[in-house]
């Protein structure tokens, strides 16, 4: 940004990146002490393929909506505050909709208030969007947790993976 270079968010599943924007497809930047342009070839090989249009390249809306994910993910759960993390998936899911991560976040907390219906039409979402094989381990285990309710335990013995 100093030397106006235009920079934006980029996504990768799992990952948000810093992408150059200038360049056709965008170029990841990897954070590192000179701040190296990393090659598609590369990145697909560390992070895999950018997720989303532009090469992964995040609109303000999309941007927000993976903020709101992650807040309900990390901070709003953890703290047992479920309605709110889930109001606020819903956010981000309608500003995003194709935010295969949301989609997921939003079945593990219906899961934990007890909706096994919308955390199967929320992994049914993920799946039409088809998660890459990052994801796809993911979606097996939450789902096991819908179609199997006897395996939920108390407080889920094993916190599901956000």
């Amino acid at each position: 940004e100093a030397v106006g270079l235009p920079m934006r968010p980029m996504l990768f599943e799992g990952h948000i990146a810093v992408g150059y924007a200038g360049a056709s497809p965008a170029l990841h930047i990897e954070p590192s002490r000179y701040g190296a342009c990393v090659t598609p070839e590369t990145s697909l090989l560390i992070w895999g393929a950018p997720v989303g249009a532009e090469g992964g390249l995040l609109t303000r809306s999309q941007f927000l909506a993976v903020h709101f994910s992650n807040h309900a993910a990390f901070v709003l759960a953890p703290q047992g505050r479920w309605q709110d993390a889930s109001f606020l998936l819903d956010q981000a899911i309608e500003l995003f909709p194709e935010y295969k991560t949301a989609w997921i976040n939003k079945a593990i907390i219906a899961l934990e208030l007890g909706e096994e219906a919308i955390a199967d039409e929320s992994l049914t979402r993920v799946m039409v969007l088809r998660p890459g094989p990052r994801y796809q381990k993911i979606v097996d285990h939450v789902l096991e947790q819908v179609r199997e309710p006897h395996l939920r335990s108390e407080k889920q013995k094993q916190r599901l993976p956000v």
